[in-house]
């Protein structure tokens, strides 16, 4: 499984990435615009979110970075908690609407369901594998699956599934569950293709280690989302020995 690295635009240049990366529509740092269309040029591949889990879905926002990143991947629009049926009617109209944009890019569709109801999310990974079919679809499982529906292996479940179901698309998952590195080592093992999160580097530049546990709690009274316009850690600061324990520990996850 692949990590996409999420830092800000700042560091991108001096933190380890991966040759996949996950990018938002929404940052319009020039250092972070200009690394991506750079690692873009040299062949890497971009997987394009749509900016809704960080806040309201922009339609002109996220054509807007199609036009400036040219990604592999476009992330169709979803409604966070909501109805499996509303993502669904907002994905194929924008997939129609957008055709010729979006033609010869891999569109990645997310399943969503309400709080809480964990049926309703099962039936929407079905629904996800039965569009992706008949749309050519991929799939991305949303950090929600693990932190909102009451099961926190629920994303590993629907991975084990689609594969066993001969789901041989691309596969996904949005975001560590509040950096459990339990979850991304069985969600490498059950089959998915990638993952994202600013864990390894955001928490590290904060001081806080990647622990299952204790980073995790320290992180609750503290965290912030990421500020991608913040400055780069200056050459000898203890925080980047953090942030490359935390990295190899994501990777050993990945590889273990």
């Amino acid at each position: 499984m692949n990590f996409c690295t999420i830092a800000p635009g700042s560091m991108l240049e001096s933190v380890e990435t991966s040759h996949i990366h996950l990018i938002l529509p929404q940052v319009t740092n020039l250092h972070y615009i200009k690394f991506y269309q750079k690692v873009r040029g040299k062949g890497d591949t971009l997987i394009l979110d749509n900016g809704a889990y960080e806040g309201k879905f922009n339609e002109r926002q996220l054509l807007r970075a199609i036009t400036t990143y040219d990604p592999q991947y476009v992330v169709l629009p979803d409604a966070l908690l909501k109805s499996h049926h509303i993502t669904y009617q907002m994905a194929a109209a924008f997939a129609l609407e957008n055709k010729t944009l979006l033609s010869g890019r891999r569109l990645i569709y997310i399943p969503q369901a309400e709080a809480g109801d964990i049926m309703s999310a099962t039936n929407a990974v079905y629904a996800a594998m039965v569009h992706a079919f008949e749309h050519g679809w991929d799939i991305g499982l949303p950090r929600a699956f693990a932190t909102h529906m009451g099961c926190p292996s629920l994303r590993v479940e629907a991975t084990k599934w689609l594969r066993k179901e001969k789901y041989n698309g691309y596969i996904h998952a949005f975001g560590m569950a509040n950096g459990s590195l339990s979850e991304l080592s069985s969600l490498s093992r059950a089959g998915a293709n990638s993952c994202d999160s600013s864990c390894a580097v955001w928490r590290g530049y904060h001081g806080i280690d990647l622990c299952e546990k204790e980073g995790d709690e320290k992180w609750r009274s503290i965290g912030t989302p990421v500020d991608f316009d913040s400055p780069t850690l200056r050459y000898g600061d203890s925080r980047w020995e953090v942030i490359e324990r935390n990295q190899r520990k994501i990777k050993e996850a990945m590889n273990g």
